[in-house]
């Protein structure tokens, strides 16, 4: 049959020379009738064998499919080589530098952030971020990194730094840890300075006995008084700059023992009226107070004003003849001075 399949093909391949006459002739019919026989049984040959066709090849499909699966797996591979070494090439190449330059340029990024703020709720989304326990603990995990310390002094001086600081220090909360860490700081100093104030007064003191009142001696309190003084001085050197300026203006008030008078008698009360005040109030001179000591009198009462006036006679007594009023404090057991003496007090220092 297949040979007949051939000649079939073959003799129907050949060129044919057109005969007018053709198709009229009884040979050529004849002819033409076994043509169209020999093409009948061929394809009824085909048809016949076509099973047997198929079983031949359903028995060499596993052969095709392990070599048409080794060819694909085979062609993967070099495909997935061939990718890599195009996007290697691609990267170490000049075109990741002109992207780059070209989104700077035309300033992409800009526009995609500026889009996006338009098109969402920032204080809605800030809001709920801080809201989210998560959020604080990372706020909490940078706040102990020690990169921050050194990036909030690198930026100290900008303007966001600046905003920043006055926002914590317009808190409430800081401004009163600050103040109590102030206020700690000045203590701790002011106690030093008592220590080694109180230490001298030991040093200096001569008499003996031992108490469980600790009385101030004459290093404390000669610090006490020199603030005092300054404070008093400040107290009549400002209403006699107000009196001068005024008096200025009408004229002056011109030179004269009458003036000079007027002028230390006033100093002497604004003075007395300082320390009688404190004495009398609440014990203690601002002075006093910085070093701790405190006058009472005999029943460890706050002196009254008539005894702080006294008490306050016998200091200006003490200092003239070249503060020897302070000389008993050195040996007197409850270190008095001739003021102390005069108004009945003491002055008792903190433990």
């Amino acid at each position: 049959m297949q040979g007949n399949d051939e000649h079939a093909d073959a003799t129907t391949a050949l060129p044919t020379r057109r005969d007018p006459d053709a198709g009229r002739r009884p040979e050529d019919v004849a002819v033409g009738l076994v043509v169209f026989g020999a093409r009948l049984g061929v394809r009824a040959g085909r048809v016949a064998i076509f099973p047997l066709r198929v079983a031949g090849r359903l028995a060499g499909t596993s052969r095709v499919e392990r070599g048409l699966g080794a060819e694909g797996s085979a062609a993967a591979a070099r495909g997935r080589a061939l990718v890599e070494e195009t996007v290697d090439r691609t990267l170490a190449g000049p075109l990741p530098d002109t992207v780059a330059q070209k989104l700077v340029e035309h300033q992409v990024v800009e526009r995609i952030v500026a889009d996006v703020l338009r098109q969402m709720d920032v204080d809605a989304a800030l809001t709920a971020a801080l809201a989210d326990e998560r959020a604080h603990e990372q706020f909490r995990r940078a706040l102990a990194n020690p990169e921050v310390e050194r990036l909030a002094s690198s930026a100290a001086e900008s303007r966001l730094a600046a905003e920043l600081a006055e926002r914590l220090v317009a808190n409430p909360q800081v401004r009163a840890a600050l103040a109590r860490q102030t206020t700690s700081a000045v203590g701790e100093l002011l106690g030093k300075i008592r220590g080694r104030l109180a230490g001298v007064d030991d040093r200096l003191s001569r008499a003996s006995g031992a108490s469980d009142v600790r009385y101030g001696g004459v290093a404390t309190r000669a610090v006490a008084l020199t603030v005092d003084a300054l404070l008093a001085q400040l107290a009549v050197f400002v209403p006699a700059a107000v009196i001068a300026l005024i008096a200025s203006l009408a004229g002056g008030l011109g030179a004269g023992w009458l003036v000079d008078t007027l002028l230390g008698v006033g100093w002497f009360f604004v003075v007395a009226a300082y320390f009688v005040f404190f004495w009398s109030t609440v014990g203690e001179t601002p002075g006093m107070s910085l070093m701790g000591l405190r006058v009472t009198d005999a029943r460890g009462e706050t002196p009254s004003a008539l005894r702080s006036t006294v008490r306050f006679i016998g200091l200006v007594l003490s200092i003239i003849p070249l503060f020897a009023g302070f000389l008993p404090v050195l040996f007197d057991a409850r270190r008095r001075s001739l003021a102390d003496y005069l108004a009945g007090t003491v002055v008792r220092a903190e433990s």
